[in-house]
C-alpha cells in the first residue's frame, strides 16, 4: 500500500522487504495474547551476542539492548553545532504576463542531486535513546513484525512503582525518547504537506505505516504476557499496567524510585500543569504551562503513534523537513541495509533504493512512500558500506545516472559539469559492521597527500583570472592539490571520514570539465574568501551527517563551518574501530568535516526537523542580489559618502541590508569599513517581537475630512489592549486554512510575522532570520529636505502665510531612515546611521496572502513587498481631496511623503507621512499611514484595472489639481483582474489617495493587456519648480506614449502615441523600464528627447526569446505631432560593434544624425537575447545603461551582463572621451540599473549591483573632462 495516510488499506505483510533473522533474535515457544508473542524462555543474565565474535550479532557494535547494565546517560548538546540557513524554491503562477514568483537568476541554475541514507539497523526499533541508557529495545509489548522485519526480544521493564528501571526508563531525564510534556507531537505529513491522522487514545497504532498490526488502548489498564523485569530478574508473566505514564525527575540518583513522580494521564485528572507545558502549541492554557486532560492524552497519542521508537520518531522529523523543499531539487533514497538491486538500468552499488528525481509529483509521493513504509530489521549498522556505495552511485556517467538531465531516461542532453550532489547520512548511533566495498576508500585517504586536480579559471569583472583559494593560478587553469592536515587528517584507515574525503577529493567525472561553483562567499573576487566551505571546482559529493540524539567526545562547537577554526587544528582523533562507541560517532562529525557539508544531533523531533531542513535549505539556497545600490548623496564628499546595498538568500528566503561608505578619490564602496556595528538582519534577529514597531492601514476609505492618518493601525490582533488594532476581518485573513495550527489561528500568525519565534518549527515555518528576502525593491533614503523649490515657505519663511521658518530649515536636523521593502509583507524604516529598525509597515494590500509566509510545510516564496518607492516634498495646502474638492487648506502645509507599489506582491500603492521620520511608539508611527490606492471606497471599475504595481510613483504638481501622485496601471490588469487591459495614468491625491483624473491609452485588451508600468514626468524647470507638463511611459506592446497634463483644465488633457518600437523584422519590442528625458540643443534647434530601451525579464517564457533589443533616442515635436512612422527610417542607426578586446565594444563608424530630418537615433544590442531590463541613467550628455543577457545554461545561472556608455545627442561615442570603449562586458552575472554619482575631481562613476553579489564601479565621465563644476544631471524632469 501506500505509507501516505495510515487510514488507507492495510499493507500486506507479504508486501513488506525482509531479510533473514539474525542469530541474536532469540527464537522459541511463544505464548499468543491479545496478538502479541510474548518469549517462553528468558534471556540469559550475559550479553548473548559477544562484541569479540560480532559475526554473530544483528547489532554487533550494540548487542541486545535488553541486557544492559545501568549507566548514566550521555548529556545532549545544549544547542546545534551548525546554524544552515533556510530555503525552498518557488513556481510562476499563470498570467497574461508570465511573471516569476522566484528571482529569474535562481530559477535557471541546475538543481543539486541530494541522496538521503536513511539507518534502518534494529536499533532503529529500540523506545530508549541513546545507546548508553538503552537497557530494552521496547518499552511497549509489541506485535511481530511490528517494523515490517525481523525483531528484538519482546522483553521490557513492567510498570510496578518499585521498579527502578521504570522510572528510569520511562522518563525524559534518561531517556530521549519516552514522552515529553514540553513537546507537542504530531502526526507525521505527507508529500504535500498535509498532516497524517491524529492518534487515537483509545486505538493508537502501534505502527501508522501498518495498521493491520493493530492498536493500543491508552486509556485503560492493559494486561500482556511478555516477559517482564522485574526487580531484579526476568519473568514471563501477564501484567497489568496504565500505558499513559511518564514519570518527572525531581533529583537525587536516576536509580532511586524516590527521586521521580510518576505521573498518569487519566481523565481524573483534569489538568496538568508544569514540565516545561509553556512551550507546548496545543493547550489553550500553555502560557500557563497548563494543559487540560484531553489535550495531554491526545499529544501522549500521538507520541505513542508517531514517535514512540527512534525509526517513528527519525520519519516524523524526515519527513516534515523534506516536505518544506520545493520540487527543484533531486531526491534520491538509500538505506544502509536494504537497497535496491538494480537501480536506473544499472546494477546498485548496495545502499542505493531509487535514483535523484525532481522532487515532484509521484517521485515525490514515491519518496515518502519508501520513508514511512520499508522494513526495518534487526540488523547492524553498516554506515561506511553505504557511503562507499552512494559515492559510487555518484560515479554513474550513463544517461540514466545521476548527472542526467533528466535521471532514470536516456535524456540524451549535455549532463550538467556543474551539478553539485550532496549525501545526506542519518543515524541513530554508531557505526558497525561491513567496510567500503571500493580498497581505495577503505585506505587513510584523509592522511595522505592527494595528486592536483585542475579546472578552467574563474574571471574578474575586468576579464582577468583568478582562482579561489586555496586553489592557486597557473597560466588560465586552477590547480588544488589536497595536503593532509587538521582537522581532516588523522592517523587511521577504514574509517566514514576516509570514505567522505575519498568522494570529496577526487574527481568523480574526469570527463566531464572541472565547473562546479565553488561554496565560498567572496564578493571582491579576492580570491581570499570569508567563507571557504567547499572550495571544490571538481565533480564531487559533500557529505552531511546527522545524529539521532548522540555525541562524541570531540565537540563540534570547537570546530564550526568552514572548519577552519584555532580549535579545529588542535582536534585529535580518537581511532574508530568495529566496536568503538564514542570514537565512531565523532567518525561521523570527522565525515561532515572532510566532506566539506555539515553535522548536527538532536532528539527532540522539532529541533532535529527543524536541523534537518536547514541543512537541506543550506544545499539548496544561492546568495544573490538584484536591486541597485542606493547613495546618500549623488555628489560623493567626506561625510556625504554613504551608500545601502540588499541581498537575499534563496531558500530559506532571507535578507539583508548593509552599509558601507564610498571612497570620494575612486567611488568604490570600502566594504572593510561597514557603517553599520550590525547588518539590518543580525540587529532584528536581536530585537523581541513586542519590541518592534509595526503599523498597517485599515482598509476602509482613508479619509475622514479632518485628521491625517485616520486610517492607520497598529499590527496587533484585535484582542491587544492597543490604541487601534487589527479588525476581526483583517486578522480571519491570516488564519491558517489546515487544523492544526488553524482555522482560527491569526493572532498566532501575527505574533509569528511581528517575529516571535517561539512557535517556528512546532506550528510554523522556521526561519533563519526574521527579515525577509529583499530582491527588487531599492533602498529609499529618506532624507533632510534638499530640493530647491521657490515655492513659499519651503525653502524660505513667509509669516503671511503663517510659517516664521523655513520647512527645510524646520526640517534641517530631523532624524534620517532608510525604507526598505521586503519581502516578509513588510516596508522596514531603518536608522540612517545605525541599521536598528525604527517602524515597519504591512500594507493591507498583501494581507490576505500573508498566511502563506508562516506555511511550515508546502511554503513557496512569492513576492510581498517588492517594488522601489519615492520620497517626495509636497505641500498639503496646495493639493486637493478629491477632485470637485478645493485645495485642503489655506497657508502652506509642507510635507515628506513615501509612496511604493509592491512589484508582484500586489496591485496597488500606499503611502505614508514620513515628515517625521520615527515615532516614540507604535501607536504614534501608526499615524503615518496616509492611504492605501485602491481601498474599500475605491470604484470597482478602476479596482479591477489596477495591475501589479511594478513602477515607482511621480510625486509633482499639475497646474489642474496642484500636488498629486502619478501612478500607471501596471502589469495584468486585464482578464486576471476583469479589467480592460489598457494601460491607465491615475492622477490621485495626496492627501487622501483619490482619484483626482486618469487618461488611458487605446493600446491593449482584456486578453493581452499593455503593461503599462513606468513612468516618467517632464516640468520646465524642475529644479525650483515641480509642475509637470508631460509625463512619458512605454509598454509591454512597445508603444511609447505621451500624457499632456500641461493643461489647467484635466478635462483638456491628452494621450498620444509616440512611437511603436519594433526591431529590424517589424515585431514589437517591449519596454518594462523608466523613460529618461532631456532637452538636447541640436544643429536642428532644441529638441525633447526621450531615452527608452526595450527588452524583458519577468518570467520564464522571456529566458529564450532571442528577438533583437534596442535602445532608443526618440525626439518629441510636441503638440499635434504625429508618430514617429515608419520608425526605423526615421531614426539614425549607430552600430555598437566589437571593440579593442573581448571584453569590450565599440561604436563603429559614428554617424551625425541629421535632425531636420531624423527623429532620433537607435542602437541593436549585438548579442543574442541581449536586452535592457534595468533603467537608464543620464549625466552631462552622457547616456549610461545596463543590459543584460540571461542564460539558459544551468551551469551559468542567471546569465552575463554589459555596461554601456553613449552620447545622449547622438548615440555615438562620448563626447567627454577618456575611455576607449561604450560597452564594457560586467561579467557571468545580471546587472542592475547604474546609480551614477560624482567624485570631487568631477569624474562620474556607475555604481552597479551584480546578482552574484558584487559590487562594480566603472567610469561614466572621466576627471578632467571639464566636468567638474557641473551638476550631474542635466535634465528639467522631475527626478524620482
Amino acid at each position: 500500500m501506500s505509507a501516505s495516510r495510515a487510514t488507507r488499506t492495510p499493507r500486506s505483510r507479504a508486501a513488506v522487504s525482509t531479510i533473514h533473522r539474525s542469530p541474536c533474535r532469540r527464537r522459541s515457544t511463544t505464548v499468543r495474547r491479545s496478538g502479541f508473542k510474548a518469549r517462553a524462555t528468558p534471556p540469559g543474565p550475559s550479553r548473548p551476542c559477544s562484541r569479540t565474535d560480532p559475526a554473530h550479532c544483528a547489532e554487533p557494535a550494540r548487542g541486545d539492548p535488553m541486557t544492559r547494565q545501568p549507566s548514566f546517560a550521555r548529556p545532549l548538546p545544549a544547542s546545534l553545532v551548525l546554524a544552515f540557513l533556510l530555503a525552498s524554491a518557488g513556481l510562476a503562477q499563470a498570467a497574461s504576463t508570465d511573471i516569476a514568483d522566484v528571482p529569474m537568476a535562481v530559477k535557471s541554475s541546475a538543481a543539486p542531486n541530494i541522496m538521503f541514507i536513511q539507518d534502518d539497523s534494529g536499533s532503529m526499533q529500540w523506545e530508549m535513546l541513546p545507546d548508553d541508557v538503552t537497557f530494552f529495545a521496547y518499552l511497549y509489548p509489541r506485535p511481530d513484525g511490528l517494523y515490517g522485519g525481523t525483531d528484538y526480544t519482546n522483553a521490557l521493564p513492567n510498570y510496578e512503582s518499585g521498579n527502578a528501571y521504570n522510572a528510569f526508563s520511562r522518563s525524559i531525564k534518561n531517556n530521549k525518547a519516552y514522552y515529553n510534556p514540553a513537546i507537542t507531537y504530531r502526526p507525521w505529513v505527507d508529500s504535500t504537506g498535509a498532516s497524517w491522522p491524529a492518534a487515537s487514545p483509545t486505538a493508537a497504532y502501534h505502527n501508522p505505516a501498518l495498521p493491520g498490526l493493530g492498536t493500543r488502548n491508552l486509556t485503560a489498564n492493559n494486561t500482556e504476557e511478555a516477559w517482564w523485569w522485574k526487580g531484579s530478574e526476568w519473568k514471563f508473566e501477564s501484567h497489568t499496567f496504565y500505558p499513559a505514564v511518564y514519570f518527572r525527575y525531581n533529583s537525587g540518583s536516576v536509580w532511586s524510585t524516590g527521586s521521580y513522580t510518576r505521573i498518569e494521564i487519566k481523565s481524573s485528572t483534569p489538568t496538568y500543569t508544569s514540565d516545561g507545558r509553556e512551550s507546548r502549541t496545543d493547550c489553550a492554557s500553555a502560557s500557563t504551562a497548563t494543559c487540560t486532560y484531553a489535550e495531554e492524552i491526545q499529544n501522549f497519542a500521538n507520541w505513542y503513534t508517531y514517535h514512540r521508537s527512534r525509526i517513528l520518531a527519525s520519519r516524523g522529523g524526515i519527513g516534515r523537513a523534506f516536505s518544506q523543499l520545493g520540487e527543484e531539487p533531486r531526491i534520491g533514497f538509500s538505506a544502509i541495509n536494504q537497497g535496491s538491486t538494480s537501480i536506473d538500468g544499472a546494477t546498485s552499488p548496495g545502499a542505493v533504493v531509487s535514483g535523484v528525481r525532481k522532487f515532484a509529483g509521484s517521485d515525490r509521493a514515491a519518496f515518502f512512500d519508501t520513508l514511512y513504509g520499508r522494513a526495518v530489521p534487526a540488523a547492524a549498522t553498516p554506515l561506511r558500506r553505504a557511503l562507499d556505495d552512494v559515492g559510487k552511485y555518484f560515479e554513474r556517467t550513463d544517461n540514466k545516472g545521476p548527472w542526467s538531465k533528466t535521471p532514470g531516461t536516456e535524456d540524451t542532453t549535455a549532463q550538467a559539469a556543474c551539478r553539485q550532489n550532496y549525501s545526506i547520512l542519518m543515524t541513530d548511533g554508531y557505526w558497525n559492521g561491513a567496510a567500503a566495498s571500493t580498497a581505495a576508500a577503505r585506505a587513510n585517504v584523509d592522511g595522505t597527500d592527494a595528486a592536483a586536480i585542475t579546472g578552467p579559471a574563474l574571471q574578474k569583472d575586468d576579464g582577468s583570472d583568478y582562482c579561489q583559494a586555496p586553489a592557486t593560478l597557473a597560466g588560465s587553469t586552477c590547480s588544488y592539490t589536497y595536503t593532509a592536515a587538521a582537522p581532516s587528517s588523522d592517523g587511521w584507515d577504514n574509517t566514514l571520514a576516509d570514505i567522505s574525503m575519498y568522494y570529496w577529493g577526487r574527481d568523480l567525472r574526469p570527463d566531464l570539465d572541472n565547473i562546479v561553483r565553488p561554496n565560498i562567499i567572496d564578493p571582491a573576487k579576492t580570491a581570499e574568501p570569508s567563507n571557504s566551505l567547499d572550495p571544490a571546482f571538481w565533480q564531487h559529493m559533500v557529505t552531511y551527517t546527522v545524529g539521532l540524539g548522540v555525541v562524541g567526545s570531540v565537540d563540534p562547537a570547537t570546530c564550526p563551518p568552514p572548519y577552519s577554526a584555532a580549535g579545529c587544528a588542535s582536534i585529535s582523533w580518537p581511532q574508530p574501530t568495529d566496536g568503538a562507541t564514542s570514537p565512531n560517532m565523532d567518525d561521523m562529525f570527522h565525515a561532515a568535516i572532510n566532506g566539506r557539508g555539515g553535522f548536527f544531533s538532536a532528539s527532540d523531533p522539532d529541533v532535529f526537523a527543524a536541523s534537518l531542513s536547514a541543512a537541506l535549505t543550506d544545499i539548496i539556497g544561492r546568495t544573490g542580489a538584484a536591486a541597485a545600490v542606493a547613495v546618500a548623496n549623488a555628489h560623493v564628499t567626506v561625510g556625504e559618502n554613504q551608500s545601502f546595498e540588499s541581498s537575499y538568500k534563496s531558500g530559506d528566503w532571507t535578507g539583508d541590508l548593509v552599509s558601507f561608505p564610498i571612497d570620494p578619490a575612486t567611488g568604490v564602496q570600502d566594504t572593510a569599513s561597514p557603517l553599520w556595528a550590525s547588518p539590518a538582519q543580525a540587529q532584528l534577529d536581536a530585537r523581541t517581537a513586542d519590541s518592534r514597531f509595526l503599523i498597517s492601514f485599515s482598509g476602509t476609505a482613508p479619509w475622514n475630512g479632518t485628521t491625517l492618518g485616520n486610517q492607520g493601525i497598529q499590527f496587533q490582533p484585535t484582542g491587544a489592549a492597543t490604541a487601534t488594532k487589527l479588525s476581526a476581518a483583517q486578522q480571519a485573513l491570516l488564519d491558517t486554512a489546515t487544523s492544526p495550527p488553524g482555522p482560527a489561528d491569526g493572532a498566532n500568525v501575527l505574533a509569528w510575522l511581528r517575529g516571535d519565534r517561539s512557535k517556528e518549527g512546532s506550528d510554523y515555518r522556521a526561519r533563519s532570520h526574521v527579515l525577509g528576502d529583499i530582491i527588487n525593491a531599492e533602498p529609499v533614503i529618506v532624507d533632510r529636505p534638499r530640493a530647491n523649490f521657490t515655492d513659499p515657505c519651503y525653502g524660505s519663511s513667509d509669516l503671511a502665510l503663517g510659517c516664521a521658518t523655513s520647512y527645510k530649515s524646520a526640517q534641517a536636523a530631523r532624524d534620517r531612515v532608510v525604507l526598505q521593502g521586503a519581502n516578509d509583507g513588510m516596508l522596514h524604516a531603518f536608522d540612517f546611521a545605525t541599521g536598528a529598525e525604527k517602524w515597519a509597515y504591512v500594507p493591507n494590500l498583501v494581507m490576505g496572502s500573508l498566511n502563506a509566509l508562516s506555511h511550515k510545510v508546502g511554503f513557496q516564496h512569492q513576492y510581498f513587498v517588492d517594488a522601489t518607492g519615492i520620497s517626495r516634498d509636497a505641500d498639503f495646502c496646495k493639493a486637493r481631496v478629491s477632485a470637485a474638492a478645493s485645495a485642503w487648506c489655506a497657508g502652506s502645509d509642507w510635507r515628506t511623503i513615501f509612496v511604493s507599489g509592491l512589484g508582484k506582491g500586489g496591485r496597488g500603492y500606499f503611502a505614508l507621512d514620513v515628515t517625521a521620520p520615527v515615532a516614540a511608539s507604535e501607536a504614534a508611527a501608526a499615524a503615518k499611514s496616509l492611504w492605501e490606492f485602491p481601498h474599500s471606497g475605491t470604484p470597482a471599475a478602476d479596482s479591477k484595472n489596477a495591475g501589479y504595481s511594478f513602477g515607482a510613483p511621480i510625486v509633482a504638481k499639475t497646474r489642474a489639481f496642484g500636488w498629486v501622485v502619478l501612478i500607471a496601471s501596471g502589469y495584468n490588469n486585464g482578464a486576471d483582474t476583469g479589467g480592460d487591459g489598457l494601460g491607465h495614468l491615475y492622477v490621485l491625491s495626496p492627501i487622501s489617495g483619490e482619484i483626482l483624473a486618469q487618461l488611458a491609452t487605446t493600446a491593449g485588451s482584456s486578453g493581452t493587456p499593455s503593461g503599462l508600468a513606468y513612468l516618467t514626468a517632464f516640468a520646465l524647470s524642475g529644479s525650483v519648480d515641480a509642475t509637470i507638463e508631460q509625463v512619458y511611459g512605454g509598454d509591454l506592446l512597445g508603444n511609447v506614449w505621451r500624457f499632456d497634463l500641461s493643461s489647467a483644465d484635466s478635462a483638456t488633457w491628452t494621450v498620444r502615441k509616440l512611437a511603436a518600437l519594433v526591431d529590424g523584422s517589424g515585431t514589437a519590442q517591449p519596454v518594462t523600464t523608466r523613460p529618461q528625458l532631456a532637452t538636447v540643443t541640436t544643429s536642428a534647434g532644441i529638441k525633447r528627447f526621450i531615452f527608452v530601451g526595450t527588452g524583458r525579464y519577468l518570467g520564464d517564457s522571456d529566458v529564450a526569446t532571442t528577438g533583437t533589443q534596442t535602445m532608443y533616442g526618440l525626439i518629441d515635436d510636441l503638440g499635434d505631432a504625429p508618430e514617429i512612422t515608419p520608425l526605423r527610417s526615421n531614426l539614425q542607426q549607430q552600430i555598437l560593434g566589437a571593440g579593442d578586446t573581448a571584453e569590450e565594444r565599440k561604436i563603429t563608424s559614428p554617424a551625425v544624425p541629421d535632425y531636420s530630418v531624423k527623429k532620433g537615433w537607435y542602437i541593436d544590442l549585438p548579442a543574442t537575447g541581449e536586452r535592457i531590463d534595468t533603467h537608464p541613467a543620464l549625466a552631462l550628455e552622457v547616456l549610461a545603461f545596463t543590459s543584460n543577457i540571461p542564460s539558459s545554461d544551468p551551469c551559468k545561472p542567471g546569465g552575463s551582463s554589459w555596461f554601456n556608455v553613449v552620447d545622449a545627442t547622438t548615440g555615438a561615442v562620448p563626447a567627454y572621451g577618456g575611455i576607449t570603449w561604450e560597452s564594457k562586458f560586467l561579467g557571468e552575472a545580471l546587472a542592475s540599473r547604474p546609480v551614477l554619482i560624482q567624485l570631487p575631481s568631477g569624474e562620474i562613476k556607475a555604481i552597479i549591483r551584480k546578482s552574484d553579489v558584487t559590487t562594480t564601479v566603472k567610469t561614466v565621465v572621466p576627471a578632467g573632462s571639464g566636468a567638474g563644476g557641473r551638476r550631474i544631471s542635466w535634465r528639467e524632469i522631475i527626478t524620482q
